[in-house]
């Protein structure tokens, strides 16, 4: 008969040497209070700590007693903690599973992913604590209608992922350096005819030679007034015509510019 394990699992988005001071510092505080109130849980209890990223290269073994800064800390009881970790792996880097989800749920249609898992979340916080045979049932059925209903919102026009691409649809139309045509609607979906009328553009290429006209510009005037007082007025100038260039470098292509 296999003996039944609990996992206790620290979660961190990035460890670095004093994250994993603190989590060992809270492992600790929690294998004193098993010892002294249920001592039979500690024989089957795993302790783990798990990141996205990790940041040092300290491991259990480089970590004393004396590092974590407790008072009256009992060396027995650091030492059945540290016995009480993963064997294998007592800290584990892996990437987040939310994103192999969302890339499984992206994959069967849903594009709300987030709102999604958000809305699944919260019904399961619904029933936690209540393990009973018809909440679970309940559960399972509402969240399998939330599946289903996020998959009936799905546009129309919207191609399923990993449909092949032919050679047509990502070669730029000869026509499209011609073309000042942008985006009309917010939230409007880019398709590849966008991208191969020139939709997209690269902007340095198309103030390069306009940057290069002003900044002589300025020279010039620089030479032609040499009176203090009028120069200032064409300082003046000549800071507002900068911030109107400025603007004109951010500003969404137009139409039948």
């Amino acid at each position: 008969m296999v003996a039944l394990l609990l996992s206790r699992i620290q979660v961190k988005k990035t460890l670095t040497k004093q994250s994993l001071l603190e989590s060992l510092r809270e492992t600790y505080l929690l294998t004193k209070f098993c010892m002294d109130n249920t001592p039979t849980l500690l024989e089957k209890i795993r302790f783990q700590i798990t990141c996205e990223k990790r940041q040092t290269p300290v491991g259990m073994d480089d970590v004393s007693l004396e590092d974590i800064y407790l008072d009256n800390a009992m060396q027995e009881c650091w030492h059945i903690m540290k016995n009480r970790f993963d064997k294998n792996e007592p800290i584990l880097e892996e990437p987040n599973t939310l994103g192999k989800l969302r890339v499984f749920l992206w994959h069967k249609g849903i594009r709300n992913v987030n709102g999604f898992i958000e809305k699944c979340l919260g019904r399961t916080l619904q029933s936690f604590g209540r393990n009973t045979n018809s909440e679970l049932s309940n559960l399972s059925w509402d969240l399998e209608n939330f599946y289903y209903e996020a998959l009936n919102q799905k546009r129309p026009g919207w191609r399923e992922i990993g449909k092949i691409i032919n050679r047509e649809e990502v070669i730029p139309d000869p026509n499209a350096s011609h073309c000042k045509e942008i985006l009309d609607h917010v939230g409007e979906t880019p398709r590849f005819e966008h991208y191969r009328w020139g939709y997209f553009k690269e902007r340095h290429h198309f103030f390069n030679s306009l940057w290069e006209s002003f900044k002589q510009f300025i020279l010039n005037l620089e030479k032609d007034y040499k009176d203090d007082m009028f120069n200032i007025n064409i300082r003046k100038k000549v800071k507002n015509l900068g911030s109107n260039f400025a603007y004109l470098a951010v500003c969404p292509y137009r139409k039948n510019n």
